[in-house]
């Protein structure tokens, strides 16, 4: 960009800072979820909502799937808690990365009411429609 080009705001930086909001609270929640499974799928769980934020946000979509050999009775759970995490990880991304276009239409909504609210303020008009003094000439 340079100095003569007006400057605005680049669409992809906001999908940037989704993937990486995405990313960092789906590590966190799934840390978190993580804490109450058997110490040997814990970090196989942290590893695949870390893959699920990755393909998020490429487009892409997958339901539970589980390596073989995981015990019946831990499946349901695995799979539930999988989702609940997901949902809890893309919810805290997206409500932290629309705080910044919440705040520019607020602010762009307030300029615009000072704006219309100085235009229509009585006994200030275009100067065109001021009275004019005419000079008398004697």
């Amino acid at each position: 960009m340079t100095t003569t080009q007006p400057r605005q705001v680049n669409p992809w930086a906001a999908m940037g800072a989704l993937s990486i909001g995405l990313t960092v609270s789906m590590h966190a929640a799934a840390v978190t979820s993580a804490a109450g499974l058997p110490a040997g799928y814990r970090a196989p769980f942290v590893d695949s909502i870390a893959r699920a934020a990755g393909s998020a946000t490429s487009g892409g979509a997958s339901g539970c799937t589980l390596p073989p050999g995981v015990p019946a009775s831990l499946a349901n759970r695995l799979c539930a808690l999988g989702t609940s995490t997901f949902q809890h990880g893309f919810t805290e991304a997206t409500r932290t990365t629309l705080i910044l276009p919440t705040a520019v239409l607020a602010l762009g909504a307030l300029a615009c009411l000072a704006i219309a609210r100085r235009q229509h303020r009585p006994g200030r008009g275009h100067p065109s429609q001021a009275p004019v003094a005419v000079a008398e000439s004697v």
